[in-house]
């Protein structure tokens, strides 16, 4: 769990690098009406879904054109978070962040998070099913 002010280490897809990065929570401001209007939307309302951000706002996860725009985490008995990295918030005009938060809460509706699997099974069921299925679920809301 991501807590406002703490320093979590941020381990990048593949185990390529590990670096340090401090996230404060967002309750005010487009964000946070986003993710109030898209949890509505996917009929989360009721689901304690935390919004966080990076609190560099110059970090970038893998630059601006990354294709790492946000994560969810979390479980249904203590509460989801979901992170929107700056590349998303930079991208917004375009719908990027909306987009972001819609696919993270994808992950949440459907269970990814409280799914216990770990090493290579974790990495098959994100890149070929988990991906995909929250992928759609952002595209289409089904």
């Amino acid at each position: 769990m991501i807590n406002e002010g703490v320093t979590v280490l941020a381990v990048k897809e593949f185990f390529t690098s590990v670096e340090e990065i401090e996230f404060v929570q967002v309750n005010e401001g487009m964000l946070a009406r986003i993710l109030v209007e898209e949890k509505s939307k996917a009929r989360l309302e009721d689901s304690p879904i935390s919004l966080f951000v990076p609190k560099d706002s110059n970090y970038f996860e893998g630059g601006i054109f990354s294709p790492i725009l946000g994560s969810a985490c979390g479980s249904k008995s203590e509460g989801y978070e979901v992170i929107v990295y700056p590349a998303a918030i930079a991208l917004s005009l375009l719908g990027t962040a909306r987009d972001t938060i819609r696919h993270e809460l994808g992950h949440i509706k459907r269970g990814h998070c409280d799914r216990e699997a770990s090493g290579k099974r974790r990495g098959l069921l994100r890149r070929f099913s988990e991906e995909v299925s929250a992928r759609f679920y952002a595209s289409t809301g089904i």
